[in-house]
C-alpha cells in the first residue's frame, strides 16, 4: 500500500497541497482509515489539518499527537462512519465528551456535523452550553 501511494498518489497530492499554498490557504485533509503506513507522507505533503483521526481504523488520537502534533492540527477521533453519520446530536456530544476524558491534555475540540441544520445548532450551543 504504502508503495502504490507513494508513486501513485504522493506527487499529485504534494502539488495541489503546493497549489493551495501558493493561494495561501490552508488545507485540512480528510482522509478515513488507518493511515499508519502513509502518515508521514499526508503530513510531509503539506497538509495543515488531518482529519478524522479513524479510531474505527486503529488511530489513535494521542500516538498522532505525539508523533506529528507539533507539525499539523488533528481533527476528529469519535466514530464518523456510523455516529457522524447517523446518530443523535447527543449521541455525538456523549462521544465527544469520552473523547476528552480519553485525551484531557487536548485543548480545543472542533464540533462538525454535515447533514441536518437542526443538528449544527445543537452541536454549536453544547460547544458553548458544556464547554466541549
Amino acid at each position: 500500500m504504502r508503495q502504490d501511494f507513494e508513486r501513485l498518489f504522493y506527487p499529485g497530492l504534494c502539488r495541489v497541497m503546493g497549489g493551495f499554498k501558493d493561494l495561501g490557504l490552508m488545507v485540512i485533509k480528510h482522509t478515513d482509515g488507518n493511515l499508519w503506513k502513509i502518515i508521514d507522507m499526508l503530513v510531509d505533503s503539506g497538509i495543515d489539518c488531518l482529519d478524522p483521526i479513524d479510531p474505527l481504523g486503529g488511530m489513535d488520537l494521542a500516538e498522532v499527537k505525539a508523533k506529528y502534533g507539533d507539525r499539523i492540527a488533528l481533527k476528529g477521533n469519535v466514530d464518523c462512519v456510523h455516529l457522524m453519520s447517523f446518530g443523535t446530536p447527543n449521541e455525538v456530544i456523549e462521544a465527544t465528551k469520552e473523547a476528552l476524558k480519553r485525551y484531557p491534555e487536548l485543548k480545543i475540540i472542533v464540533l462538525t456535523t454535515f447533514h441536518d441544520e437542526d443538528y449544527v445548532e445543537q452541536m454549536m450551543m453544547a460547544g458553548v452550553e458544556e464547554n466541549i
